[in-house]
């Protein structure tokens, strides 16, 4: 036992599972045993027919097996469901209510032991049946399995307000009594004092319910039906008997509690000491034993420095198998001097047994220094965390107009609140934005997006072609650059930024779900798959913020039906049909002009005939579109307000609504993909028509009709618009590849770098600000970036796994 002085700072520990299991079998089992005569006379004096009638003092040891059999286990529940309950429960440490309701549920727990034992025990005390095999067969004949817990709720009604009264008391005892004795904890024998004085309180408050547990338990052998219920037991009791009745017992109950709480709070302290002591005998050999083997460095060391853990408690004993060890900064030649000092010469038999537990000692520490396993948390120094001041930008200048961020604003953070944030992505947002937000945990705190060097080049490009009537040669960029880099953050900052200064921004943050998720397909003449299910879920996601956009949009009916219901040109899916035309007029020039004729030197009659009746055909041939129901849209709205009501015609209101946001020039135009590679590779959808090829019966992306939408590069036909472009590369590593075949020139493309120095420090500050990371040691930001190489996604498994 460590003095007060030096335990102030050690933690108090919860006992062990083993402990509490071992502990309280102990306990129980002595106490059970040791007092079970004081319990028959209890029992025969409570009982109905009286003490003399039931045996008075003669075999008052009847029915012991079974005391025996549900004490160890129902202690042992009892003591491992308290100790785990304080542990866990919501409550003040040390309160009245926490060890008040810990035991009640202790209680609940060891009942379900402690009934049945006691069914057989009392009936037997009593002397209503002659061996244990009357008493189960009587019982399971005339009430089942249940009747082996009648009597469970009156137990409890007994014992939930016994063990709310003895707990809570018992703790306080403990802690008064060594507080009188200057220590930390109490004694076992101390700790057994303090049960009783509680044990003797209890038992006299609980002793009426006491008295209707006893004759509930006792009915089954007076009645057929089981036993009465509680209330009405104790009803029965006070009208028959008076309620003096209540109190009967209430002595050798209060001798047999208090007296067995000596035994069973004593038994329960020696036995706890003993199972800590013994746990580490057994952790501290086979760390000997591992060691001498001389395969500590191995995984058989790993698996021993787990059992060491049981024993690490003893270290602050400095004691091993009663031999001090040396404390740090203590050499190992004056801690032997000052065991040896004032002592007799010891024998050579004595010196070598010393001398080779000297060496298995020094092995010991050697693997497992005493700082490594108890540092002294104390003088452990206090690092300094990051903090990053001037880490959000403003919102508005001093003027009180937007805010236009600078070049040493790079680093800083957008601040937005959760709300408009959500309002100004409400199609999603790219990259690993969500999963940042995931981390917060406060609902309520505004969150920010990292301003890098490549979002600003592109605001201030689109600041400069913003009031401009129509965007000449200006067709867009592609950023690129590796996994984790930050190319979705700068499309998230833009799209924020964008909207925020009024442009019309057409966003979509995941292009790999059109060739990824599941969603009906259909195949058109001219082998594209047509995905309506996709495409009015776009128009959904694109009409929440630019609904006004499109209300203020006329549409230019120049334009309007010239795509197909896949998004081809209509032309194109016309002269799809050419060829069966001709087949068909071919066959009436022969029925006509004879099968003679020769349809390659057609006379001029003949060629007049064909001509005719190819135009008859071409305008019978009717192509399915949207102009047949929706024939004069007035405004944008309504193309994407009937694709949202007709899904069949989904896929071609989208294609009919890109071809007027080429034309217009009353908004600035914006067109924003995220993983815009996806586009290209084939998709998870499959197909026969590609069995044998190249795809290996995979439908590329492309022939997909959303991914085909974004896979083009066609920023010059949009008169007042631009597309935003980015790369991604997080289902597939990044290897060469040739822009320049999809249309884009080299000063259309900016690479998104690394976080810089300063780019990180903020990034780390932002996290620590968000309650992401603890304490983030401010030396360490060198070193982690050196890790991570400042690379986003690097940073934050590491940040995130270790702090």
């Amino acid at each position: 036992m460590s003095s007060s002085s030096s335990s102030s700072t050690v933690p108090k520990q919860q006992p062990s599972w083993a402990s509490s299991l071992v502990s309280g079998a102990s306990a129980g089992l002595a106490v059970d045993i040791g007092l079970y005569p004081v319990d028959t006379i209890k029992t025969r004096m409570q009982s109905r027919q009286g003490f003399w009638a039931t045996g008075g003092f003669r075999g008052v040891y009847s029915g012991v097996g079974a005391a025996a059999l549900g004490s160890a286990p129902a202690a042992s529940l009892f003591f491992l469901t308290y100790e785990q309950s304080k542990a866990r429960l919501p409550l003040k440490e040390g309160s009245f209510l926490l060890h008040g309701c810990s035991a009640a549920l202790a209680e609940c727990v060891a009942c379900a032991a402690r009934v049945p034992s006691d069914i057989l025990k009392q009936n037997r005390q009593a002397g209503q049946f002659g061996t244990y095999r009357e008493v189960i067969s009587h019982i399971y004949r005339n009430f089942g399995v249940g009747g082996f817990f009648t009597g469970y709720l009156a137990t409890l009604a007994r014992e939930i307000p016994f063990g709310f009264i003895e707990f809570p008391i018992w703790e306080k005892l403990k802690v008064y009594a060594a507080r009188m004795q200057g220590r930390e904890q109490v004694t076992p024998f101390g700790g057994a004092i303090c049960g009783a004085i509680a044990g003797g309180i209890a038992a006299a408050v609980t002793t009426p319910l006491d008295v209707v547990k006893t004759r509930s338990m006792l009915s089954i052998k007076a009645t057929e039906t089981g036993s009465a219920p509680f209330l009405k037991t104790m009803m029965d009791i006070v009208r028959t008997e008076g309620p003096r009745a209540l109190t009967k017992g209430m002595l050798p109950r209060v001798i047999q509690v208090s007296s067995g709480g000596i035994i069973f709070f004593g038994i329960y302290g020696w036995a706890s000491e003993m199972t800590k002591a013994m746990g580490f005998v057994v952790s501290t050999v086979v760390s000997l034993v591992v060691t001498a083997s001389g395969v500590g460095q191995g995984v058989v060391g790993n698996r021993s420095a787990v059992l060491v853990d049981v024993g690490f408690q003893a270290w602050d004993n400095a004691k091993v198998f009663g031999i001090p060890l040396p404390r740090d900064g203590e050499h190992q030649d004056q801690r032997q001097g000052r065991q040896s000092g004032g002592k007799g010469k010891s024998s050579s038999g004595t010196d070598y047994g010393q001398h080779q537990f000297k060496e298995q000692r020094d092995a010991v520490l050697e693997m497992y220094p005493s700082h490594i396993i108890t540092p002294d948390i104390t003088t452990m120094p206090l690092e300094d965390p990051v903090k990053r001041p001037d880490l959000w930008m403003p919102r508005q200048d001093d003027e009180g107009d937007e805010y236009f961020p600078k070049a040493s604003d790079v680093g800083r953070f957008m601040r937005l609140p959760r709300d408009e944030l959500m309002e100004l992505l409400p199609e999603g947002m790219g990259g690993e934005l969500p999963r940042d937000i995931m981390l917060i945990k406060s609902r309520q705190r505004d969150l920010g997006i990292m301003l890098r060097k490549v979002t600003l080049e592109i605001m201030r490009q689109l600041q400069c072609l913003r009031d401009k009537p129509s965007f000449q040669h200006a067709r867009g960029w592609l950023l690129d650059g590796k996994k984790g880099s930050g190319k979705s953050g700068v499309l998230n900052y833009v799209v924020c930024w964008a909207r925020l200064n009024g442009w019309l921004v057409v966003y979509e943050p995941l292009l790999s779900r059109y060739n990824r998720e599941i969603a009906e397909i259909k195949r058109s003449n001219a082998g594209l798959y047509i995905q309506n299910e996709f495409s009015q879920q776009f128009l959904e996601r694109t009409s929440i913020r630019n609904r006004e956009f499109f209300e203020q949009m006329p549409v230019d009916m120049s334009v309007y039906g010239r795509k197909a219901l896949d998004g081809n040109d209509l032309n194109f899916t016309r002269r799809l049909y050419a060829p069966l035309i001709e087949k068909a007029v071919n066959k009436e020039i022969v029925l006509k002009f004879g099968e003679d004729i020769d349809l390659e030197h057609l006379t001029a009659e003949q060629i007049e005939y064909k001509l005719e009746r190819m135009a008859h055909y071409r305008r019978d041939v009717k192509i399915p579109s949207m102009t047949t129901p929706l024939p004069e849209p007035g405004t944008l709205w309504d193309i994407v307000d009937f694709a949202l009501d007709n899904q069949a015609y989904a896929c071609q209101a989208v294609y009919e609504l890109f071809e007027q946001l080429k034309v217009q020039t009353k908004f600035p135009l914006l067109i924003v993909c995220d993983e815009w590679c996806e586009a290209f590779p084939v998709s998870h959808y499959v197909s026969m028509r590609y069995e044998n090829t190249i795809y290996n019966g995979y439908i590329p992306a492309y022939h997909l009709t959303m991914s085909r939408l974004f896979s083009k590069w066609d920023g010059d036909e949009y008169k007042r618009g631009v597309k935003l472009y980015g790369t991604s590369w997080r289902f597939r590593n990044r290897r060469d590849y040739r822009p320049e075949l999809c249309g884009v020139r080299d000063d259309e493309i900016k690479t998104v770098r690394n976080f810089s120095k300063h780019e990180f420090a903020n990034y780390v500050g932002y996290y620590r600000l968000m309650n992401i990371l603890f304490n983030f040691p401010k030396d360490k930001l060198e070193y982690f970036y050196m890790l991570s190489q400042g690379n986003g996604f690097q940073a934050r498994r590491l940040l995130i796994t270790l702090y």
